[in-house]
């Protein structure tokens, strides 16, 4: 539930964060799992304190984002410091300029005169499909903006900070699965189900860029037959026909998936190779996948980055770019726009409170609404400068606009 709090040392937060942390362990361990003991209960506070200090400085003239994770041993450092630094805010802002909050972990441990920084642990494209390494077993700390912290145990969500109220989430996935599902648009029944997984994982994937960009936009995806340009007031970027390079991109991906798996099963079933050959052309082959979905994530960066302009950039639930800088009547039907909001800071995580078309939020938010009672099957993505994630979408049977708030403390940023 959400419980309004002061700062993120409030005593409650941190008993939760340490229980739900040594249960964690104690589960992963006993099914044999090599999961990163979590810090004390000292520690967790620590670092909480920190990483909220270190969040509402600036640092080159920019907001502070980072990550933090604690590592008992410093058994995952990239780039290892000469001499470990204090942990202080001051550190912890400094560093934040030169790294990507997803990609790049800052590695704090326990030091002879208190928490001190270690190196950094430097993932790649870890949070984008398939990666050569995955995500840590340890206890982390995401400072998204000023004031918002995310705190993950062994890759689960367990504590969201805003600004002076906390959600709590249960142990489990469920709620980063109503994230991703509140981001993914309606596809097409004729879809098979890997291509709608992997569909689903696109648009997650620019979602989350929208937010690590910081320009706020917004990505208006249209079910095919859908007319926009009739609704259309201008479009000052409209192209000569629709641009299909992420759309290729992700069918490319779907095909050479196909191939490693066929190949790996020719490599493990027919091969006469001993073991250790198979398990170099295992590697192989999987690099040469993680190259095409690699190259997939590029493509959709680039059409995240066109939701910086005015307007809405406008693409197909297969990733076909139709425009961006677009802007549509925005009238709100006789009687008002009725929106129901999905809010963890307003109520349980699930939780579905009823509103007004204000309720939404400002101009562009409101805007994106109203665009998707005129698009029925619409979906609007939203993402605001300061890092917040909106969902938007026509519910027929309710007669009013669903929205999800705050996603963005849902999902791997």
């Amino acid at each position: 539930m959400s419980t309004p709090v002061t700062l993120p040392d409030d005593s409650a937060i941190i008993d939760h964060i340490t229980i739900c942390a040594d249960r964690v362990f104690k589960y992963q361990r006993g099914r044999g799992a090599n999961t990163a003991p979590p810090p004390t209960r000292r520690q967790v506070h620590q670092l909480l304190i920190l990483a909220f200090a270190a969040s509402i400085e600036h640092e080159e003239g920019r907001k502070v984002a980072f990550t933090l994770f604690f590592d008992h041993d410093s058994s995952l450092v990239d780039y290892e410091f000469e001499q470990p630094l204090a942990l202080t805010p001051a550190a912890l802002a400094r560093l934040s300029v030169a790294l990507d909050p997803s990609r790049t972990y800052i590695c704090a441990t326990s030091g002879p005169s208190g928490l001190e920084i270690v190196g950094l642990y430097h993932f790649g494209d870890h949070h984008s499909f398939r990666a050569p390494r995955s995500a840590p077993s340890h206890f982390s700390v995401r400072v998204v903006s000023p004031g918002v912290l995310v705190i993950y145990y062994d890759a689960r969500l367990i504590l969201t900070y805003r600004r002076g109220e906390v959600v709590c989430y249960p142990g489990d996935f469920e709620w980063t699965l109503d994230a991703e599902r509140a981001l993914s648009p309606p596809i097409a029944a004729e879809v098979d189900e890997g291509r709608k997984i992997q569909l689903q994982q696109c648009f997650v994937h620019i979602a989350e860029s929208m937010v690590r960009m910081r320009h706020g936009g917004a990505l208006l995806v249209l079910p095919n037959g859908l007319h926009w340009q009739e609704r259309a007031t201008s479009c000052r970027f409209a192209p000569r026909r629709p641009a299909s390079r992420a759309c290729d991109a992700e069918a490319s991906s779907v095909e050479h998936e196909k191939r490693r798996q066929d190949a790996m099963a020719r490599l493990l079933n027919e091969s006469p190779c001993d073991y250790i050959d198979r398990n170099a052309g295992a590697a192989i082959i999987s690099a040469l996948c993680y190259s095409s979905t690699s190259h997939l994530g590029v493509e959709l960066e680039w059409v995240a980055h066109f939701t910086g302009t005015d307007g809405m950039t406008v693409v197909r639930p297969d990733l076909t770019l139709l425009c961006f800088g677009a802007f549509f009547r925005t009238e709100a039907p006789p009687g008002g726009l009725r929106v129901r909001i999905v809010d963890p800071y307003q109520g349980a995580p699930n939780e579905v409170r009823e509103g007004e078309l204000a309720a939404v939020g400002g101009a562009r938010h409101q805007s994106a609404a109203v665009t998707c009672h005129g698009f029925p099957g619409s979906k609007v993505i939203v993402a605001s400068q300061d890092g917040a994630l909106s969902t938007m979408q026509w519910n027929e049977e309710s007669q009013a606009v669903l929205v999800h708030r705050h996603l963005e403390l849902m999902l791997n940023l």
